[in-house]
């Protein structure tokens, strides 16, 4: 015991040198112990990039893997978790660490049952960080749900397992809603990139989350100057599509606007104007969509296909409201690229109108004598971005008829639907409102 503890201190003292690390292994890892070999990938973990790739390569290090599964297998918990931890801090992936993970989740039921929430939040972590699924893991955590939220005493522990469950399109209804039920404590005591990170999960896996919502909006002012425009971002994504209502948020950062446009990255800009038309707020702050449309369009160079796309549908909603003290215009250049990357989207994307269900529509409009056109699209050039389900025409009036599958609807706090519609099915009617339609949707 007195070795591991003389090398546990020598791995620690190593912090920055992986040569030193890799070398104290070679020389004594028959003398290691669990601490030994988490302080060691924890080590390895706080690498400089270019020294983690350095390490990568080194044969040593090959040893380290090799010998992890057998160690994890007689790990305690708090070693266990810390490194399962370390190797998604170091970004470690592929067939080489799949031993170590598969012996870290044949214990999935013990770490679960007798770890603390630091312990179970930090595997959890290390899994979706690594895009490693782990169902019997997944599903114990799930099972004592309740448990990691009531007994964590730091935010980052709940935030944590949110947000690997998320990362692998894990739905875990209790734990959502247990979340949700401690919105208050949460967003009180956690830092911002914390209530981000859990407003972005209940967002990814389409959760209704309203105390989480209210209670970031409360205290939103503290919040937005305190975030990062990314975490500024995803909460507005997060309060665009599950139909939060926002104000002192939308205030908060309109106020800052000129702050947040020069600092921000062009997808945050891109993805908080495209939040800001979705949830029907473009109107009351036209100013602050401005400045983030010039702003996304004067980098037009460095935008993704995902930033073109949504400064598409800023332009779109923004025109037909002309809720932005005159139309958001791109050039000619900018506005074929917007429209290479909707049909990007197209091409990879399901269509709406499809399945049995809207085929059962489609009789009973045939049936009832009516007229109509499939999937029409009513935006120039892009045949099947934001189509109209089915189009035809009542007493002179052009209706839409939108046949609203499960993606449409919010998942409600204890797994069922909702009823609730997502902030994007809201936006499409509004535009098809706005532009002259009326909208008829019919839930699966």
């Amino acid at each position: 015991m007195g070795e591991a503890i003389r090398i546990n201190k020598s791995l620690a003292a190593a912090q920055g040198n992986y040569l030193s690390l890799l070398s104290i292994f070679s020389s004594s890892h028959h003398r290691f112990n669990d601490v030994c070999y988490a302080t060691l990938m924890s080590r390895l973990g706080r690498l400089r990039r270019s020294d983690a790739a350095a390490a990568r390569k080194d044969e040593r290090y090959q040893a380290v893997l090799s010998a992890l599964p057998a160690a994890v297998r007689k790990s305690g918990l708090q070693a266990m978790s810390n490194i399962a931890h370390a190797l998604a801090k170091f970004g470690e992936r592929g067939r080489r660490v799949d031993p170590i993970l598969d012996a870290i989740e044949a214990r999935a039921d013990w770490i679960v049952r007798e770890g603390t929430t630091r312990d179970v939040s930090n595997t959890a972590w290390a899994f979706a960080a690594l895009g490693r699924d782990a169902p019997v893991l997944f599903s114990a955590i799930a099972a004592r749900a309740s448990w990691i939220v009531e007994a964590s005493e730091h935010p980052q522990d709940v935030t944590n397992t949110a947000w690997a469950f998320a990362t692998l399109d894990r739905d875990a209804p209790v734990l959502f809603s247990a979340i949700d039920a401690s919105a208050d404590w949460l967003v009180r005591e956690g830092k911002p990139q914390e209530v981000a990170n859990t407003a972005w999960a209940f967002w990814k896996l389409r959760r209704s989350a309203p105390a989480l919502l209210a209670a970031i909006n409360a205290r939103s002012a503290w919040l937005v100057p305190r975030s990062s425009p990314e975490e500024v971002a995803v909460t507005a994504l997060a309060f665009a599509d599950l139909g939060g209502d926002a104000p002192v948020f939308w205030s908060s950062l309109d106020e800052r606007a000129g702050a947040f446009v020069a600092s921000a990255n062009s997808q945050a800009v891109c993805t908080t104007a495209f939040a800001l038309v979705i949830a029907g707020r473009a109107g009351e702050r036209s100013s602050l969509l401005r400045a983030l449309f010039e702003r996304g369009v004067a980098e037009e160079g460095a935008l993704s296909e995902r930033g073109l796309f949504q400064l598409l549908q800023v332009s779109l909603h923004a025109d037909s409201a002309a809720e932005a003290s005159g139309a958001l215009l791109p050039s000619p250049a900018l506005m074929r690229r917007m429209v290479e990357a909707a049909r990007a989207k197209e091409n990879g994307g399901k269509r709406n109108a499809r399945g049995s269900f809207a085929d059962r529509v489609a009789g009973l409009l045939t049936d009832l004598g009516f007229e109509y056109e499939r999937e029409f699209a009513f935006i120039k050039n892009l045949p099947n971005f934001l189509a109209i389900d089915f189009a035809l025409s009542v007493n002179g009036e052009k209706t839409a008829v939108e046949v609203q599958g499960p993606q449409h609807f919010l998942r409600g706090l204890g797994g069922e639907r909702s009823g609730a519609e997502t902030g994007r099915t809201v936006a499409k009617r509004r535009l098809l409102e706005r532009r002259g339609w009326k909208v008829v949707s019919l839930p699966w």
